[in-house]
């Protein structure tokens, strides 16, 4: 490579990338209202209280989106699916899964559930409340709250649980302490095969969680398909959250089983949990 080919690749990703990604990054709290994306017909929207506020620990405000999309020929004995969204993601992602589903004559109901500080869950009170204050726990423990939401609704028939990326990640919990059993799990690429330069990126915009995606062209990278209209990702960009709770995906470097000691989850905790009761 020439110096002046290194140089304009250099002077492209200062611009395009680390500048103009940098002026898109929130370093404040940037709302207090939850982000209500308009719902299909087919598609309800509902409330669920977390597990904190049950338990008293925080107010009834405190509250999560759960959406239901019930089946157009509902069948007793198929499965309710749950989905759970990952890093920057909001129940609403789901929303053309849920509708395929549905149109391809899936007799179960399908949720999809909004962790807090996601879609139209509440938000903690501050910018470092959410990105520092926000445990790993305090994730499982939202997801354990919509799956009980979801038993409640299906006379306590338990969800298949599909989750994307770090929502795939939290399954983990559920499944090597047997909370809930794993029906198969696809296996994907890092993001730091997919994008070298993200952790230098994420140092120069002062380790904001939302580095990896703060242009238009790296969330499309990120979530879409190369083919992708901008306007598209755009859209998609309007829901999410501005910023993130970093203990989260941290958590997949290891975790506390409840000793105080972190380890990775190993292959043995989960893998009797795997079943395939006759492939549905």
């Amino acid at each position: 490579m020439s110096f002046a080919t290194f140089f304009s690749t250099l002077y492209n990703y200062l611009v395009n990338e680390v500048l103009a990604g940098y002026y898109n990054l929130h370093f404040r709290r940037t709302r207090s209202q939850p982000k209500l994306r308009p719902l299909p017909p087919h598609i309800s929207r509902h409330f669920i209280p977390s597990l904190s506020s049950a338990e008293g620990r925080l107010g009834q405000d405190y509250r999560l989106e759960l959406l239901v999309c019930s089946a157009s020929n509902p069948d007793p004995d198929a499965y309710p699916i749950l989905f759970q969204h990952g890093v920057f993601g909001h129940a609403s992602v789901w929303l053309e899964w849920m509708t395929c589903l549905r149109a391809h004559n899936y007799s179960g109901t399908t949720y999809a559930l909004s962790l807090r500080g996601h879609g139209a869950s509440w938000l903690p009170s501050s910018w470092f409340g959410m990105v520092w204050g926000v445990t790993h726990q305090d994730m499982c423990d939202d997801l354990l709250a919509g799956i009980n939401a979801v038993r409640a609704f299906e006379s306590g028939r338990p969800p298949v649980l599909v989750g994307h990326s770090a929502g795939g990640e939290l399954v983990h919990p559920r499944t090597d302490r047997k909370y809930s059993s794993l029906r198969r799990r696809p296996i994907f690429d890092n993001w730091a095969r997919m994008d070298p330069l993200v952790n230098l990126r994420l140092v120069l915009h002062a380790l904001h969680p939302k580095s990896n995606i703060s242009t238009p062209e790296l969330m499309r990278k990120a979530y879409f398909g190369l083919d992708t209209k901008l306007e598209d990702v755009e859209e998609f960009g309007r829901w999410a959250p501005d910023y993130e709770a970093m203990r989260w995906p941290f958590a997949t470097l290891g975790r506390k089983d409840g000793t105080g000691v972190l380890r990775r989850t190993e292959a043995a905790d989960v893998v009797p949990n795997i079943t395939d009761d006759g492939g549905r």
